[in-house]
């Protein structure tokens, strides 16, 4: 296991945002990509860190732990997850952070590429709630908070072995209260191939590991 941490501190009167990458053997093809669009940020003041789960271990970290390794190491004011075969558009730090007054989490809409071209369009901002993120996840992964939510909420939960650490994140952030705002702009770039992460869930049992913690017959009766 390797942490490497890039440093981007053009302006360091902006305040630090930390953005976090774990990264395993399925996409170190798509690692150079991904530390490039950082490194093309036009916010000032960035460090980059990369945890290789993967090196010299004989079992890979799990992306949860991975996350909260990357997170307790980082000394940014703000986190921004991306994964190793994701990139931002250049503008996204600066416009997310132009929001981050607006809401306790700040996401965008998401573009992917590869095997696959797609653009999401607007969500619905009345799902952006407890019940919504009880039903579906609603933004993705690549969402900027302040550190202290992370602190607050206990981090990313590690029994989420299989996937979806990052659903059960966002909806433990709601059921806290916490709010949510969506840029209605595609700065997240997810890219789509055979080893992706969104390829992985759909051919292991993911869905049931979430679902145990958080059954939705259950949440239906209550509600």
């Amino acid at each position: 296991m390797q942490l490497i941490r890039r440093e981007h501190c053009h302006d360091p009167n902006l305040p630090l945002v930390s953005v976090i990458t774990p990264c395993y053997d399925y996409c170190e093809t798509y690692l150079p990509e991904t530390v490039e669009s950082i490194a093309h940020q036009t916010y000032g003041n960035i460090e980059h860190l990369i945890l290789h789960g993967n090196c010299g271990t004989d079992e890979p970290v799990i992306t949860p732990v991975a996350r909260n390794l990357l997170i307790a190491e980082a000394q940014g004011e703000y986190i921004l997850p991306l994964d190793a075969d994701d990139k931002f558009v250049a503008p996204a730090v600066t416009r997310m952070m132009n929001h981050r007054n607006q809401a306790d989490v700040i996401s965008s809409l998401q573009a992917e590429f590869g095997d696959r071209n797609y653009a999401y369009g607007n969500p619905s901002y009345s799902l952006l709630n407890e019940t919504g993120f009880y039903a579906a996840n609603r933004i993705h992964c690549a969402s900027l908070y302040r550190k202290d939510l992370w602190r607050e909420l206990g981090g990313y939960d590690p029994n989420l072995r299989l996937a979806y650490e990052d659903w059960d994140f966002w909806l433990r952030a709601a059921k806290a209260g916490k709010t949510f705002y969506v840029i209605p702009q595609p700065l997240f770039l997810y890219r789509r191939h055979a080893g992706s992460m969104t390829t992985k869930v759909a051919a292991n049992d993911s869905l049931a590991e979430f679902r145990s913690k958080w059954p939705l017959e259950q949440r239906l009766r209550s509600s």
